[in-house]
């Protein structure tokens, strides 16, 4: 169980919401502009899934590309957002809301306000999603993590309040607990994070306290293009 302020969920891929008059009325709480989830996809477990550069804007549909060095293995994988295949290694891997920890899904009409970047439980319990990015050395891009973090009452507010503000990456860094399990490094479930809002269409950027957990290390020293080949391939793999 997850403390309040304080997931596991499930992978990252297009869910068709159903846009009735009672979730419209619910989705007002939540400034995301993104739809409004009425209806979970599946009751999988968690995984973490690749995404085709997964849309950092709040515009549904575009995604920002992502590329492999030359010197990458290739390997053939089909992205569960576009729904197509690509023969480079992704950039970003994604997971769902943790809701099914707290919620079961029969009852998640009741008690789940969702959007693509903001989730509520029971009216106490909140999550926003952002992402680790972690340096790659040599390389233009980092490799991405979008996952979720946990937020106290009073930051998911503030948060929530100032989501359409052109101004919001000023707002100093929220406190957060990682609430996504990252298959490829060890227990990753309530990892401290920095939470901090960047401009109108892009993610939070999440930061991992300083530490000698081997995600915080890789975040904060960066890793070589063959640690990125290596992980892809052990989350393309499963």
């Amino acid at each position: 169980m997850f403390p309040q302020t304080g997931r596991r969920a499930v992978a990252l891929q297009s869910i068709h919401g159903v846009n009735d008059n009672h979730s419209r009325q619910r989705s007002r709480t939540l400034k995301s502009s993104r739809v409004l989830y009425t209806r979970p996809v599946s009751s999988k477990t968690s995984v973490l899934l690749p995404v085709w550069r997964e849309p950092v804007t709040t515009t549904t549909g575009k995604a920002f590309s992502a590329r492999s060095s030359a010197a990458s293995s290739t390997m053939t994988w089909k992205c569960p957002t576009c729904d197509l295949e690509h023969d480079d290694l992704p950039l970003c891997f994604g997971i769902d809301a943790p809701w099914r920890a707290l919620v079961p899904e029969s009852e998640f009409d009741q008690r789940v306000e969702l959007t693509s970047d903001l989730c509520v439980v029971d009216e106490k319990t909140f999550f926003v999603r952002g992402h680790i990015e972690i340096p790659i050395h040599g390389y233009p891009e980092p490799l991405a993590f979008a996952v979720w973090s946990s937020l106290s009452e009073q930051s998911f507010l503030h948060m929530n309040e100032r989501w359409e503000e052109a101004d919001r990456d000023a707002d100093p860094p929220y406190f957060g607990w990682l609430c996504s399990p990252i298959p490829v490094y060890p227990k990753t479930i309530h990892l401290k994070l920095s939470v901090q809002s960047r401009p109108p269409g892009l993610t939070p950027l999440f930061t991992v306290e300083p530490t000698d957990h081997p995600l915080a290390v890789d975040q904060h020293n960066g890793i070589s293009v063959e640690r990125w080949h290596q992980l892809a391939h052990q989350l393309l793999q499963g």
